[in-house]
């Protein structure tokens, strides 16, 4: 029985681990090539690409900002953020 035991060991060890590479290889080549695009993953895609932009656009503002070291530029920003704050109220009445 221990016999047994050892060449079922010896053997099926290589050939579970062929076995668990040759599945996720497979399992790869299928995520690679296989994936399409369905409408709403087209759209969300989209739609954080706009946002993306959006930030983007905003970062570039606060580099402004804090490497200009002008204070009217702060208060600028202040004020823009204050009007985009109540223009966001107002469009949610």
């Amino acid at each position: 029985m221990v016999d047994l035991i050892a060449v079922v060991l010896i053997f099926g060890t290589p050939l579970a681990a062929i076995g668990a590479f040759t599945a996720l290889r497979l399992k790869r080549m299928q995520l690679e090539g296989g994936a399409k695009a369905t409408p709403e993953l087209e759209r969300r895609l989209l739609a954080l690409e706009g946002e993306n932009r959006e930030l983007r656009g905003r970062v570039e503002t606060l580099e402004t900002i804090a490497t200009s070291g002008d204070h009217r530029a702060v208060s600028g920003a202040r004020e823009l953020e204050e009007i985009a704050r109540v223009a966001e109220v107002a469009a949610r009445r």
